[in-house]
């Protein structure tokens, strides 16, 4: 075993499942970015990068490190080299899209080119994704088991059609189709009070957030919302995050991102500067 916490002081069949949804996730904001820049390069389109932006903060370090245990987690060592390479490559492919996603505005002529090029390298990713799952899901079946097995196969035909450009999972706003993940790690929640709106098929509300973890948000507004229901939470910086709703109280709306936070958002920062 690789040195850090006693071996004794360890929940490996935790931190396995934390590896996963971490894994998971980032299989997801791949192919999240592959489809919205492939449909950014297309010349009728007007939607850009900005609203995904958050997307691009998080680079998988903290993830490595807890692959520093890959055989005590049952993972063989070709894997963990495989994992690693995908978030390497993936953090890559997150510093290079910065400077396309600076600006609401939408592109330039000029600026298609390199949205073209940007689309074909997260085409690759996504392959190198798939191959990462595919070498994760039996040791996921074997040691976890459903439902994690069941979030890897959605991953996979969502990894598949990012793969071929995506057109079928992306409307003419730049709202992608994502399958609904159903294991997410533990996180605390930061008290809040921040203003935003919320759009429910054509119906926009007022809506304000009163907490924030990296998966899921509290929401109070006067707009009633049915549990399940999908919605958009619309920040006043112009990000969007789509959202299930999972709770309804009163006022009150506990939702579920379908892209989670990443640790240094700026939601987080907001929610401090008001505790």
């Amino acid at each position: 075993m690789n040195s850090g916490a006693p071996q004794s002081q360890i929940d490996f069949r935790f931190l396995l499942e934390t590896v996963v949804c971490d894994l998971s996730w980032s299989l997801m904001q791949a192919a999240t970015l592959a489809i919205t820049t492939s449909g950014c390069a297309q010349t009728r389109t007007n939607f850009t990068l900005w609203t995904w932006r958050h997307l691009l903060l998080e680079e998988g370090a903290s993830m490595k490190l807890a692959l520093r245990y890959g055989a005590e987690l049952g993972l063989p060592g070709d894997v963990v080299n495989k994992i690693e390479g995908f978030y390497d490559t993936f953090a890559q492919e997150r510093r290079a899209l910065k400077p396309l996603a600076t600006t609401p505005n939408a592109y330039t002529a000029a600026e298609r080119p390199a949205l073209s090029e940007a689309a074909k390298r997260l085409e690759r990713l996504t392959t190198q994704a798939g191959q990462v799952l595919s070498a994760v899901e039996p040791i996921v079946g074997h040691r976890l088991g459903s439902p994690y097995t069941d979030d890897l196969r959605m991953l996979a035909t969502l990894l598949r059609d990012a793969g071929a450009g995506g057109a079928s999972r992306i409307d003419s706003r730049g709202h992608i189709d994502l399958p609904p993940l159903s294991q997410r790690r533990r996180a605390p929640r930061a008290r809040a009070e921040i203003r935003c709106r919320i759009a429910l098929g054509n119906v926009t509300a007022s809506a304000t957030i009163e907490n924030v973890s990296r998966g899921g948000l509290g929401l109070r507004t006067a707009h009633s919302a049915a549990i399940d229901s999908r919605l958009v939470v619309i920040l006043a910086d112009g990000r969007r995050l789509d959202a299930q709703v999972r709770r309804s109280e009163g006022e009150r709306l506990g939702v579920s991102l379908a892209l989670p936070l990443p640790p240094n958002d700026p939601l987080f920062a907001a929610a401090a500067s008001r505790s």
